[in-house]
């Protein structure tokens, strides 16, 4: 905690969405009143990131089909959030992540979590300041409001940064982290993907590569944990996580629950209980799946026409095992996976 007497608050629990607390001037995590004295504003990717895969210059396309520069991906945030509880979290991934992908499997996962969730709620956030037409600001923001609070369960996860969430005996994510090859060209150690529909996230760093369901309430770790780290013993080629990454996204859209908490406040703490995810129905909680669905999110990620990846009735094109269903293991330099 700041030791600013006259500095914003922050020992409350931040309610944007009931407050109705947006904006250039409202800190994103915390809802503090920020003027230029407390400001900070915050790089949703964080500036190691940027710095580190020379990002700085590069752009990303928006829900819009606008594209803005890395550098320019700020939201606000107090000089608190930032300085506090942001920046420490941002130093220990950045030092794990040049160790090596044995220390980022050290983490605790709710770093991981709340690291990438910030990624995710932070690119939303900043496409709510934004106008959809910047020729026409009376169209209104790229981003509704409205559309932002179907995620206010997730932004409310986000505070554990800054106030003491303790979640009860369940983990409100499913994370997964791979050891990956990295190209020479230091542009290409970096990919990010992410999708609104499933709140799911796959970000590759350098020789890291994290793969997480951020609203799933555990489900793909409980139940298909087994199958991810199975290919932990493999350093993967980029094709092979984004092969995983293809799987993960498309079991997440199978995931046919939705999580329900409870939650009690008291002054030291906040304390979270999920329900059990299979409810009172005996359905399982992922639907069945189709081969054919998955080819098309497989040639969607991966860019090969969808006559190469599937083969009707149900063989589909792998990187990550050979002929015999074993894992395969590639050399980056000696790899045909591209040609």
């Amino acid at each position: 905690m700041s030791s600013n007497d006259d500095s914003p608050s922050k020992s409350f629990l931040f309610r944007p969405f009931r407050d109705k607390k947006f904006g250039r001037s409202i800190c994103f995590l915390c809802g503090a009143d920020i003027d230029n004295k407390y400001r900070s504003d915050e790089h949703v990717f964080p500036r190691w990131v940027q710095e580190r895969y020379r990002l700085w210059d590069q752009s990303i396309d928006l829900l819009n089909r606008t594209y803005i520069q890395y550098r320019q991906l700020t939201i606000p945030c107090c000089q608190i959030c930032n300085n506090d509880y942001l920046s420490p979290m941002e130093r220990q991934i950045s030092r794990a992540v040049e160790s090596g992908v044995e220390e980022v499997r050290k983490l605790d996962p709710k770093i991981l979590f709340l690291w990438l969730g910030k990624i995710f709620y932070g690119l939303l956030y900043k496409e709510v300041l934004l106008p959809s037409d910047r020729r026409d600001q009376k169209q209104g923001p790229i981003v509704s409001r409205e559309l932002l609070e179907e995620y206010k369960m997730h932004h409310f996860f986000l505070q554990a940064a800054r106030i003491p969430i303790r979640f009860e005996e369940f983990f409100p994510a499913s994370v997964f982290v791979f050891d990956t090859q990295a190209p020479n060209d230091v542009r290409k150690q970096f990919d990010f993907r992410d999708s609104l529909q499933t709140l799911t996230t796959s970000i590759r760093v350098g020789h890291v590569g994290i793969i997480a369901a951020l609203q799933d309430g555990g489900a793909q770790r409980g139940l298909f944990a087994d199958y991810y780290e199975h290919f932990y013993p493999l350093s993967l080629d980029p094709l092979q996580f984004v092969e995983l990454t293809a799987q993960f996204f498309y079991r997440a859209t199978l995931f046919n629950r939705v999580p329900k908490y409870l939650v009690t406040e008291t002054k030291e703490s906040v304390l979270v209980f999920q329900l059990p995810l299979g409810g009172l129905s005996t359905k399982p909680v992922f639907d069945p799946d189709d081969p054919r669905d998955y080819a098309r999110v497989l040639s969607q990620f991966t860019g090969y026409p969808i006559e190469q990846v599937f083969h009707p009735p149900d063989r589909i094109m792998t990187w990550l095992v050979n002929e015999k269903g074993e894992l395969n293991s590639v050399n980056l330099r000696d790899s045909s996976l591209h040609d």
